[in-house]
């Protein structure tokens, strides 16, 4: 499931609303380095959506040379900007180990900001993994307080795992 969200992400990511409209243009008509030079552009003006989405060229080897480090400070970045979609990426690097070390609990702690700023997926991702023992030690009360607060916002994978833990 989490990877099957990670590539989601990574589509979608450039094909967010929030990010700068020109690159998004310039990347649907194929134009990869355009986008890129777009992109960064509105990263260095302190967008980050466009942060995300020039890491995920970096992340893909598109437009740009291919270079996860880069991608990875620019996830970081928009991330610590409050930018869920940087947070999330980082989340679900760490949790599947792409071209990194796998670490859960770094994982973990990239899904909860998310959470924590209003993702309803990440607070799913981090909810299972406090109900499975993943990441961090086996906490059901925490896992629902998670998946409920994922389900009230509208998440309706959310509502039947919480119904489950019921």
């Amino acid at each position: 499931m989490i990877r099957y969200s990670f590539f989601i992400f990574m589509i979608s990511t450039l094909l967010s609303s929030d990010t700068d409209v020109d690159g998004y243009s310039a990347y649907n008509n194929g134009n990869f380095t355009e986008s890129a030079s777009m992109f960064e552009q509105g990263c260095v003006d302190k967008k980050m959506t466009d942060c995300v989405s020039l890491g995920t060229l970096y992340f893909r080897g598109k437009g740009v040379i291919k270079n996860q480090e880069k991608a990875m400070k620019l996830f970081y970045l928009a991330c610590q900007g409050n930018d869920v979609k940087g947070c999330l990426a980082l989340g679900h690097i760490f949790y599947l180990g792409k071209n990194i070390k796998m670490d859960k609990q770094v994982a973990r702690k990239y899904y909860t900001q998310a959470c924590n700023l209003g993702d309803t997926q990440s607070c799913v991702l981090v909810g299972y993994q406090f109900q499975k023992g993943v990441g961090a030690p086996k906490d059901i009360a925490t896992a629902k307080r998670l998946l409920r607060k994922a389900c009230v916002n509208g998440n309706k994978r959310a509502c039947k795992a919480y119904k489950k833990l019921e």
